[in-house]
């Protein structure tokens, strides 16, 4: 792993990352950090069956996975962070995901560097950078996740409350209130209705506003 990372590092260097181990960092607009990481896969114990696309063995290959963090979405307390790893981000991809024909989980092999470092290298170039550079800005990505979707960009089940709190840095409250509403409207489980009536608390919404223009309070 270490080979490939060094081989990569120059162009990613010259892309704006800085380097921390297998991990790149790449500071954007409004405090955006983009993230280019390389996980290897797990070894598994003696005695593992592998089951062909249910449990396939990894150990000797790796993945590249892409993220942006988008600081105006999180709930966690607002600090400056010095690094950001890829599971921190609030849009997650693996390069394998836009490389064509895509939605595919796409592994290189550890046994040869000097192979799998140009591949990884082309790929970034074509497709991993592109999808970063298309997330650069918060417009950017409000924009995607109208256009394209939250699977497109790779967001978590709660991707409305994520785009509500933007659209609430962002000043925009009636855009808030339309997301909040229609991931309200989602059949959520129980256990998360009781999350997103916690959600409201914090930022201070203790309503939904239906498509008729209703104002349902849902804290009293």
């Amino acid at each position: 792993m270490k080979a490939v990372v060094g081989a990569l590092t120059p162009s990613l260097r010259q892309a704006g990352f800085r380097k921390r181990r297998h991990s790149f960092n790449r500071g954007t607009a409004h405090g955006m950090v983009q993230v280019v990481s390389f996980q290897m896969g797990p070894y598994d114990p003696p005695g593992t069956e592998e089951i062909p696309g249910l449990r396939p063995n990894l150990y000797g290959l790796f993945a590249v996975n892409l993220g942006v963090y988008v600081p105006q979405m999180g709930d966690e307390p607002k600090r400056e962070r010095n690094w950001v790893n890829e599971y921190d981000c609030h849009l997650r991809k693996r390069l394998g995901e836009l490389v064509p024909p895509g939605h595919h989980d796409l592994w290189w092999s550890l046994d040869e560097p000097e192979v799998a470092a140009p591949d990884v290298k082309a790929a970034l170039a074509e497709h991993g950078l592109p999808w970063l550079e298309g997330l650069s800005s918060r417009e950017s990505v409000l924009d995607g996740f109208y256009l394209l979707g939250s699977e497109a960009l790779g967001m978590a089940p709660r991707a409305r409350i994520d785009i509500a709190r933007l659209h609430l840095a962002m000043g925009d409250e009636a855009a808030a209130d339309r997301e909040l509403t229609l991931h309200w409207n989602d059949e959520l489980a129980p256990s998360h209705r009781d999350y997103f009536l916690g959600v409201l608390k914090e930022l201070g919404r203790t309503y939904v506003i239906d498509g008729d223009g209703t104002t349902r309070d849902l804290i009293r």
